[in-house]
């Protein structure tokens, strides 16, 4: 039976530069790298944020990672859960995280326009950010209504 995610990977062009992303902007840890040969010598690092883990695998220089945009099939975002989203926001915007958009705020209005369909959690009080990283890896920050 499934239970939960495990972990996201990405293909990414420079493995230091989105492990930086991840540990001094989203405040992950590093918790193990590794080589391997029989998958060309490709870098691979594990990153934790509680439970969650990310994994980011450098790419051939003609591999996946050549290929970029939100568009591509297999990845959209990474949403990330947040407590209270405008600490959250100072403190990325203090670390250098570019925005997308603009916040987004389910309040009475947009949640009778948007008509949310049965098993949709799209909850009055939902707040959201987008945040973008390197490699075209886009960060949605959530905090749910109370």
């Amino acid at each position: 039976m499934l239970q939960r995610i495990d972990h996201v990977a990405f293909t990414v062009s420079d493995i230091q530069r989105a492990a930086d992303f991840f540990t001094r902007v989203l405040s992950f840890s590093e918790e193990g790298r590794w080589s391997s040969d029989r998958e060309g010598s490709r870098e691979v690092r594990f990153l934790t944020l509680g439970s969650s883990v990310v994994e980011l695998i450098l790419g051939e220089e003609h591999g996946a990672a050549a290929v970029t945009g939100a568009s591509m099939p297999g990845f959209r975002h990474l949403c990330l859960r947040s407590d209270d989203l405008d600490t959250d926001m100072i403190q990325l915007a203090g670390a250098g995280a570019k925005f997308i958009g603009t916040e987004m705020r389910i309040d009475d209005r947009l949640f009778n326009e948007m008509r949310p369909v049965a098993g949709y959690s799209l909850e009055k009080g939902l707040r959201r950010i987008m945040v973008e990283g390197p490699d075209n890896i886009v960060v949605e920050i959530m905090e749910r209504g109370e």
